[in-house]
C-alpha cells in the first residue's frame, strides 16, 4: 500500500503512449500516492492521472503555456515531492518548488537540448540551453535513462 506521501509529476507526454511513464508511475506508486499530470489520461488503479491541455499543439505557446497550466494546476494541491519529466516542464516545477517550499527531482529521458526537433534551430535551442544552465544545477535529485547521458549532464 502506497504511503501518505504525495509525488506530483508534469510531463508534456500522452501518458496513455509513454510506457516508461506509465512504469515509473507503478513502480513509485508502490511507496508513494502519485499523480502524473500530462497531455493525456489513463484509467489505472495505481496512480492517478490529469489531463493539461493548452490550445497550441507544438511551439513556443505549447510549451510556455502547458508551464502555466501546470503551475497554476499544481499551485494549491498538497505535494511532498515534485517531479519534473524532461527539460520541458523544468520552469513549472522550479517555481512550484520555490513557491511551495517542496523538492523537486530532475528525470531526464533525454539530453533535451540536442533532441532533433532543436538541433537545428538556433533561437530555441539557445533558450533550452539556458533554461538547463539556469535550472538543472538546481535540482538537489535527478534521474535518468542511461549511464551516458549521466555523464553528459554531470559535464554540463
Amino acid at each position: 500500500m502506497a504511503s501518505e506521501k504525495i509525488i506530483r509529476i508534469l510531463s508534456t507526454s500522452d501518458i496513455r503512449f509513454d510506457q516508461r511513464m506509465i512504469k515509473t508511475c507503478n513502480s513509485l506508486s508502490k511507496r508513494y500516492q502519485v499523480c502524473i499530470y500530462s497531455k493525456g489520461e489513463l484509467s489505472t488503479e495505481n496512480f492517478t492521472t490529469h489531463k493539461i491541455i493548452p490550445v497550441f499543439e507544438r511551439g513556443f505557446m505549447f510549451y510556455a503555456l502547458f508551464n502555466l497550466l501546470g503551475f497554476f494546476t499544481l499551485l494549491f494541491k498538497k505535494t511532498d515531492l515534485f517531479v519534473s519529466v524532461d527539460l520541458d516542464t523544468m520552469p513549472a516545477i522550479w517555481f512550484l518548488s520555490k513557491v511551495k517550499r517542496v523538492p523537486f527531482i530532475y528525470d531526464a529521458h533525454e539530453y533535451y537540448v540536442e533532441s532533433p526537433e532543436l538541433i537545428h534551430r538556433k533561437f530555441v535551442k539557445s533558450f533550452w540551453e539556458f533554461i538547463a544552465n539556469q535550472l538543472l544545477t538546481r535540482s538537489k535529485y535527478n534521474y535518468t535513462v542511461s549511464q551516458s547521458l549521466v555523464n553528459i549532464l554531470s559535464q554540463k
